[in-house]
């Protein structure tokens, strides 16, 4: 018996340090990222020097992360007198602090207010991947499956079959088009995984009767998260899933229960439905659970096969289930979609915008093959095996700098694309101007500054967490770095997002809490000892007073290699990634790139367009065909101009097609150019590229190789370019 529990004492030992000192360092790495540099989408040039959206990277000052954390931790400590003090003179708010649940239902329900105002305040339109996704829905309704057909979106990802059935499903409650009533649900998911992650703190803690309001106004104060309420693609929801998941085991291994084990695997069963990344959530609860079947009874040990038995079922059950419902609504087999190796070659590869990012490299070995997936395989795992050759072969000049760069666009960008997910997109009402500064103007700004120093308190917070609990032994207490973990690994070979690291992210917004709380209350107690030693005149005797100041002294250490090695060109080409002076401009809102029309046009900006000769009147399309009428303040008449190597194209708002002409035609139409939809046919002979340029006088003229878009009579036609008024249009 004695040496069981030794072997229980030396396995728990071996798990913690390893999962620990994983965690330690990815954690260090992005510490290290965050204090010397930041990272933002912004603009650059590609190879031939033509204006393109692009991740950039400034320099960052590690002084001033010093500095905030200092007064950052001194506000605590502050509060935390002010919170005793409080507690001391007034039952009322002493009780209230003892009630973590009475504290919750205050706070989540204003939180989701306030969601709900932002929804309603702000009614973005869905764009890029979710306007496909969303758009699909809607067809669904009309009894169009097409996307399935050869070629189709979902004929190349049917995975997202999933997401698209949800909000179809959806559509019979909200109605047809009713994005809004899609983005409440995404504010409700907030508010689910805010409950759950709060709930396991304190389930993890529980001994610590403050680290659940703690943590729930850790998490609410993250407001990068919350801008993801109007992104329609599945993470908010398939996460409140798979932490409603993660609850429900928690509580089996309170109780002990079958009827939680059928909650958790139904939960995450959908997750993965919803949103295919959420497999390594669930990979994260097999683990523990395989590590309940190792220390516990044998009674249990048996639940817990049970368990994970129903955890796979969950998946493939409700995987199995989806998918005959999708083929018996459409009438379509469910296809075998794009290779999944595919995407870690994509993932491994460099690209313009950055590095790992999508670069269309699944989609032209999937039709190069002609959708043979056994092909398609080959030939992917050949292709890595050449990447990981290469980079073997020059590890410092080619593997480092592109995994470190990868790291920094996906972990080092202060609100992980939170803003810019809602830039350039039109809305159904008009947006007020203090919303409308923190999507792209200077609350934008305002906000990436602050949280480019929240952001390294938070690494701070989890590495003095790290420290500070490094003799726990509790394993569950790591559900959140094992999650974060598996994220980390994951992204670092496959396809890169800042979208889809920052829900690994969020999951350790708790232990930076709880690392700032044991700081606090250990800086308290050292503080206290201090004193009484110095009463003794032993200021700087005793074993608690050598074991206190250690950490510093190893703190200093680290700082000295650290400095040491930001000396070195390794280091600048791995952590302290700089792109220059424009991009600094950039990041300070000082060079508005993205946001001019002139030789350049803006890459990505919305417009209402009007003829120079009539300006009252808009360009529109109506089934198909191009035409002028008056000018409304609805977003069905704005037009989004995006411009990538020196030619634009013109994507209408209400519909997601674009301008369009074919070969030698006087009228110009409205074509969709993306194989989302039944009306997509692949024809070279359609242009649906344009040339802007700057008329004299004023206006813009809008340019498919010697042809001209202009407004005659009333009409909108296609004719030789001759410089004459007709072809002048304004860009509002």
């Amino acid at each position: 018996m004695m040496t069981s529990h030794r072997a229980k004492d030396t396995f728990d030992l071996i798990i913690n340090a390893a999962i620990r000192l994983m965690v330690g360092v990815a954690v260090f790495v992005l510490f290290l990222h965050s204090i010397f540099s930041t990272s933002f989408i912004g603009v650059g040039t590609d190879a031939n020097g033509a204006f393109i959206e692009k991740t950039l990277n400034i320099r960052d000052y590690p002084l001033r992360h010093l500095v905030s954390f200092v007064c950052f931790f001194l506000v605590l400590l502050l509060l935390k007198k002010l919170h005793g003090r409080m507690t001391a003179r007034y039952p009322k708010y002493a009780a209230l602090m003892n009630n973590p649940g009475r504290i919750l239902k205050a706070l989540l329900p204003v939180w989701f207010a306030a969601g709900c105002l932002w929804i309603l305040t702000t009614q973005l339109v869905p764009a890029s991947d979710p306007v496909k996704v969303y758009t699909i829905a809607m067809q669904w309704r009309e009894q169009n499956f097409s996307s399935f057909a050869e070629g189709g979106y979902l004929f190349r990802y049917p995975f997202q079959s999933g997401i698209v059935l949800f909000y179809y499903l959806w559509t019979f409650v909200f109605g047809m088009d009713n994005y809004v009533g899609f983005q409440l649900i995404n504010a409700a998911a907030v508010v689910l995984i805010y409950f759950f992650l709060t709930r396991l703190a304190g389930w993890i803690w529980r001994e610590d009767k403050r680290i659940e309001p703690a943590v729930c106004i850790g998490l609410m104060l993250w407001i990068p998260f919350s801008f993801y309420i109007t992104y329609l693609y599945g993470i908010l929801i398939g996460m409140a899933c798979s932490m409603g998941a993660f609850y429900m085991m928690v509580k089996y291994l309170e109780t002990r229960k079958y009827r939680y084990m059928v909650i958790a695997a139904f939960a995450i069963g959908v997750a993965t439905v919803l949103k295919t990344n959420c497999l390594i959530y669930a990979v994260a609860m097999v683990c523990f659970l395989i590590y309940d079947t190792i220390v516990t009874n044998k009674k249990d040990k048996i639940k817990s096969v049970v368990f994970i038995i129903l955890i796979l079922f969950g998946i493939s059950g409700c995987k199995q289930a989806t998918d005959r419902y999708v083929e018996h609504l459409s009438g379509y087999e469910m296809p075998e979609g794009e290779v999944m190796v595919s995407w870690i070659v994509m993932g491994l590869q460099d690209s313009d915008f950055a590095p790992g990012t999508y670069s269309g490299y699944i989609a032209t070995i999937f039709e190069r093959y002609h959708y043979d997936a056994a092909k398609i395989t080959e030939a992917s795992v050949a292709d890595i095996r050449k990447i990981l050759k290469r980079m073997a072969e020059n590890p410092l000049d080619e593997a480092l700098p592109f995994f470190a760069s990868k790291t920094a666009f996906q972990w080092n960008d202060p609100s992980f694309v939170g803003m810019q997910i809602s830039d350039n997109r039109s809305s159904a009402v008009t947006v007020p101007a203090w919303a409308q500064s923190m999507i792209n103007g200077n609350g934008r700004i305002l906000l990436s500054v602050v949280f480019n120093y929240i952001q390294t308190l938070i690494w701070i917070g989890i590495l003095l967490y790290l420290f500070i609990r490094r003799k726990s032994r509790n394993i569950y207490e790591l559900i959140g770095p094992v999650i974060f973990l598996g994220g980390y690994l994951f992204h670092l070979f496959w396809e890169s997002s800042s979208s889809y690291t920052l829900p690994y992210f969020v999951v350790m917004i708790p232990y930076a809490v709880k690392g700032y709380l044991d700081l606090a209350r250990g800086t308290d107690a050292f503080v206290q000892h201090c004193r009484e030693r110095k009463e003794e005149g032993k200021m700087f005797a005793g074993q608690q007073v050598k074991s206190q100041l250690l950490p510093f002294f190893a703190c200093a250490v680290l700082m000295v290699l650290v400095a040491a090695f930001s000396r070195t060109n390794l280091f600048k080409r791995t952590i302290g990634l700089d792109d220059g002076p424009d991009a600094r401009e950039q990041f300070y809102g000082r060079n508005r790139a993205w946001s001019y029309m002139g030789d350049v046009a803006a890459v990505s900006q919305y417009h209402l367009i009007s003829p120079y000769l009539d300006e009252t009147h808009a360009l529109v399309q109506n089934e198909g065909i191009i035409g002028t009428e008056e000018k409304t303040s609805g977003r069905e008449q704005q037009i989004l101009v995006r411009t990538d190597d020196g030619v634009s194209t013109f994507r209408f708002a209400d519909t997601g097609e674009v301008l369009a002409v074919s070969g030698g035609a006087d009228m110009p139409v409205s074509y969709m150019d993306d194989a989302m939809n039944m009306y997509y046919e692949d024809n070279p002979a359609m242009q649906v590229q344009w040339v802007i340029q700057p008329a004299d006088g004023g206006g813009y003229y809008i340019l498919s190789d010697e042809s001209a878009l202009t407004w005659q009579d009333g009409r909108v036609l296609v004719t030789t370019f001759e410089r004459t008024d007709g072809q002048k249009w304004l860009l509002d």
